[in-house]
């Protein structure tokens, strides 16, 4: 994780996502980065494990959480 802005700016919660050979998303979790913060130019390394992931899966997409995880998960209810 990288700031490449000029200033300091908070660091969200990971979304990672397990997808299929059709690009399908079939297993998703967040991680929360060691570190809230980040100055101007610093970088911060993360790690995110699954404990058992679907045999089915091919690659892992991992994006920053954003509004719309929020939305989704309260239309989900």
């Amino acid at each position: 994780i990288e700031n490449v802005r000029g200033d300091r700016v908070a660091v969200p919660r990971l979304r990672l996502a397990v997808r299929g050979i059709s690009g399908r998303e079939i297993f998703v979790w967040t991680a929360v980065p060691a570190r809230s913060e980040l100055e101007a130019g610093e970088s911060l390394p993360f790690l995110a494990q699954l404990a058992s992931p679907p045999a089915e899966g091919r690659e892992i997409a991992v994006r920053f959480v954003s509004q719309r995880d929020g939305m989704q998960s309260a239309a989900v209810r």
